[in-house]
């Protein structure tokens, strides 16, 4: 695939070189040999730019050639025959000047440069600025009311944005949504071979004082038949994940009489089945059943079972109980009403961002076998690779996003030791990078797993940090990886760069450490030959934004000292997320006690950094953030953001930020 790759890049490169003399181009007057050269030199030069790095393909502001004789300059559009095509741009030459009879002439070429190598799973932003940054447009959404559920907790971890599509990663942080049902649909006697028959089992559907009782007392060697009560006409989304079912029982025992009543059997109804597969039995045979109608709650957990949500929302999914008396009792059992409560968590979700200002829910991901938090996404288009909160069932999941409600199809577990969960992810050319945090004795953060066969993803190779991974980028051969760092460590440094051209053995190339150690490695950005620092806010006088000399990848640290620092610029926030779009960078910042805010930068002179514009809020963060994300596709920037306080706590949104 690879070689094949190269021969188009070559070929198409050859074709574009030698077929200038069929190009249209507009000249003034007699053509002019010298500046239609100019021309294709601009050309060449965009050519160049794009086979080492797609992204450095941008217009050029007008300049004059060494005589100053010739005016040229470039401009760059989407494709004009496909402009959702992100992986081809047109790139126009033009080349102006004033001939000796003052006439002014010009000559315009225009050709595609094409990102093949990226094709798959690449970055579908476009580079090159369109519209006025100075004064952006901004449209905020609740991310709750985006998939249905305005009151409900979402806590964003990371979006990816790819060919129309919104890719949508949640924690488990916060409140997880219930739902909650004290009326059953079905109430009947079930045998139990000698058991004694239940009175009135209707009474037992909802709670209104009335019992459904034991035909007669019950004694230590007498049980009753089951209460089946089923239907409890539950709407759990198809997307969810249960994570708990608990059940409460209004119950009491009879009021003449001698002894106790205790519980005999209590199961769960799945598939009209009492006990389920499982066949496990929640009851509690040494507690007495109270004097006057009581809840009693019975376990939080998923009973033994696998759940879907259409097994709770079916009409026979319920709960069975049986019950039985005390030696020498004589006494009824009663029971009023039973209620039900369902816990379900929200982790992974797909929209439709055709009309980029209105994202529109597609589907999620429902009945995982992990029910944590996912805490970072990418996809290739087909599969969504997913960096998951849990050690003990595995960090990896792959999602198969081609039909409308993803599913899962694969789980990849690191390590037999610690609790090291998933932290970040990078996908490229049928390879995940994936990041860990540390634990000791725990599996290396840094990861290298094989997916050209998503069904069965398999690790080539690791490397250990000794941090938690933060965030990752990886750039031809070579990995960047952001991190903590102290003192003590080995290499000091928040940046680690990883030669990965032998992807079973990853090999640390270099590193850069920031003047200070307070300022962790959060997240980072790469075009060319630069790469973009982003750090958790910093009471030094150091920046919390650095752009560091990527020339040499291996040499990061030698040619990026700290005296003189390397250019940035003081944010006086954490830059929590990057992205670098031509002359601009998009720092997305901010802390648990300082406002959630984009701020847009101009890099042109990286020696003098200025902000492009006023800081923009992210909605409902001004006392603060938990966590920010950032994506482009297009013109269109999307922001995720998380509250960190107050009445939108946990509540997470979708900026979506273009120019018009």
């Amino acid at each position: 695939m690879m070689i094949a790759m190269v021969i188009m890049i070559t070929a198409v490169s050859a074709i574009l070189l030698t077929s200038f003399g069929n190009q249209n181009f507009l000249i003034g007057g007699q053509t002019n040999a010298e500046a239609t050269n100019k021309a294709k030199e601009l050309l060449e030069t965009a050519q160049a730019e794009a086979r080492k790095d797609f992204r450095m393909v941008n217009p050029k502001s007008p300049f004059y050639d060494p005589s100053g004789y010739y005016k040229m300059w470039t401009e760059v559009i989407p494709s004009p025959s496909s402009p959702t095509d992100y992986f081809t741009k047109q790139v126009t030459s033009h080349v102006e000047w004033t001939d000796d009879s003052t006439i002014t002439r010009s000559v315009k070429l225009s050709t595609l440069v094409s990102n093949f190598e990226n094709a798959i799973g690449g970055d579908t932003c476009n580079s090159f600025l369109t519209g006025n940054w100075l004064s952006p447009q901004k449209t905020d959404k609740l991310f709750g009311t985006m998939v249905g559920d305005a009151s409900g907790l979402y806590p964003i971890t990371d979006i990816d944005v790819y060919n129309k599509k919104m890719y949508v990663a949640v924690s488990s942080v916060g409140t997880d949504p219930t739902a909650v049902s004290a009326t059953a649909s079905t109430a009947s006697d079930t045998v139990i071979s000698g058991g004694i028959t239940w009175n009135n089992p209707n009474n037992g559907k909802t709670a209104d004082g009335l019992n459904a009782t034991s035909a007669s007392t019950l004694n230590n060697i007498k049980v009753t038949d089951y209460l089946k009560l089923t239907g409890f006409n539950f709407s759990i989304p198809s997307w969810a994940t249960i994570i708990s079912i608990k059940v409460e029982i209004k119950k009491s025992r009879g009021s003449s009489g001698s002894g106790n009543i205790v519980d005999s059997q209590v199961k769960i109804v799945k598939n009209n089945v009492i006990g389920g597969t499982a066949n496990i039995n929640k009851f509690d045979g040494s507690t007495s059943w109270p004097s006057v109608n009581t809840y009693v709650a019975y376990a939080s957990d998923l009973w033994g079972e696998t759940w879907t949500p259409t097994d709770i929302n079916s009409s026979i999914f319920g709960v069975a109980i049986s019950a039985t008396g005390s030696s020498g009792g004589s006494r009824t059992a009663q029971i009023d009403n039973v209620q039900i409560t369902i816990t379900y968590t929200r982790q992974f979700y797909v929209l439709d961002t055709t009309t980029p200002t209105n994202p529109t829910f597609i589907g999620a991901l429902g009945s995982n076998n992990i029910s944590t938090a996912i805490n970072a996404v990418a996809t290739d288009g087909k599969y969504a690779y997913l960096a998951t909160g849990s050690s003990s069932v595995g960090q990896l999941q792959v999602v198969d996003v081609t039909a409308t409600t993803p599913k899962l199809v694969a789980t990849l577990k690191l390590g037999t030791a610690g609790t090291s969960i998933g932290s970040s992810i990078f996908y490229k050319n049928g390879y995940i990078y994936l990041g860990l945090s540390h634990t000791a004795g725990g599996p290396s953060e840094f990861n290298i797993i094989d997916v050209h066969n998503p069904l069965n993803p398999t690790v080539s190779g690791s490397l250990a940090l000794g941090y938690i991974a933060n965030n990752i980028y990886v750039r031809n051969n070579y990995a960047y990886v952001v991190h903590p760092t102290d003192s003590s460590a080995t290499n000091q440094e928040q940046i680690t760069v990883v030669d990965t051209s032998n992807p079973t053995s990853p090999q640390r190339a270099s590193g850069y450490h920031a003047p200070d150690n307070q300022g962790d490695g959060k997240s980072l950005f790469s075009v060319g030959d630069n790469l973009y620092l982003g750090r958790v806010f910093t009471s030094t006088t150091n920046s919390e934004f650095y752009i560091l000399d990527n020339s040499v990848p291996s040499s990061l640290s030698t040619n990026n000292p700290n005296s003189p620092q390397p250019k940035g610029s003081k944010i006086s926030s954490s830059v929590n997320a990057l992205f670098v779009r031509d002359y601009l960078t998009f720092a997305v910042n901010g802390t648990t006690t300082k406002p959630g805010q984009l701020q847009i930068l101009n890099i042109t002179n990286p020696a003098s950094i200025v902000a492009y514009g006023s800081i923009i809020s992210l909605p409902n963060a001004t006392a603060g953030i938990s966590r920010e994300t950032i994506d482009c596709e297009g013109n269109y920037l999307y922001i995720g953001s998380v509250p960190s306080s107050g009445a939108f706590l946990n509540k997470g949104s979708i900026s979506i930020i273009t120019a018009p």
